[in-house]
């Protein structure tokens, strides 16, 4: 996967529970060469990291944030 260095340290929202993560490493899994991606809770700096398969990541689960970046919802705050 050639945008590693783009994807690694990036913040995305779980679309279904509300969640921040934070994508700490992306690797490959040796049965099938599947790409995984390791991510954790953007709000803690200690563990659960969980993996899963990129397809499965980057299926529409999660929506990458970007600086600036505001929901919908808090504009009626």
């Amino acid at each position: 996967m050639n945008d590693d260095k783009y994807l690694i340290g990036s913040n995305w929202h779980h679309v279904k529970t509300g969640k921040a993560y934070h994508i700490v490493l992306l690797s490959t899994r040796e049965s099938d060469q599947a790409t995984l991606v390791s991510y954790k809770d953007s709000n803690t700096a200690s563990p659960p990291i969980w993996t899963r398969p990129a397809s499965e990541f980057f299926d529409g689960r999660f929506v990458r944030l970007f600086l600036g970046y505001r929901f919908p919802e808090d504009e009626l705050l």
